[in-house]
C-alpha cells in the first residue's frame, strides 16, 4: 500500500468548496502548512497530491514516459492538467488540479 504525503484533515467536501470557491488561497495554504507535497481529497475521486517546488514539476514533466504519462489522463480528467503513474502504482501526482 502507498503512503500518500499529508494533506487537510477536513473532509472532501469541504476540501472541495474550498478548491471551487477560493483555489489559490487554498493551495497556497495546503503548501504552507504541508509543504511541497501535499494530497488533497475530493468526494467521490482518489486522492489527489499537489507538488508546489519548481523542480518538482520540471521533474515530473521531463520524466521518462514510461514512468509518469503526463496527460494521459486529461482526456478524463475534464482539461485540468494531470500526471498519472505507470500502472504498477496508484499513486497520482498532478501539477495544478485533477485527474484520475
Amino acid at each position: 500500500m502507498t503512503t500518500l504525503p499529508a494533506g487537510p484533515a477536513s473532509s472532501p467536501v469541504v476540501q472541495l468548496l474550498y478548491w471551487v470557491y477560493r483555489p489559490i488561497p487554498f493551495m497556497e495554504d495546503c503548501a504552507r502548512r504541508f509543504g511541497d507535497v501535499f494530497t488533497v481529497r475530493f468526494p467521490a475521486n482518489p486522492p489527489f497530491v499537489f507538488f508546489s517546488h519548481p523542480d518538482a514539476i520540471r521533474d515530473i514533466f521531463t520524466a521518462d514516459p514510461d514512468r509518469l504519462r503526463a496527460g494521459e489522463a486529461n482526456r478524463r480528467s475534464s482539461g485540468c492538467s494531470a500526471i498519472t503513474r505507470s500502472s504498477s502504482s496508484t499513486a497520482r501526482g498532478t501539477s495544478r488540479s485533477g485527474g484520475s
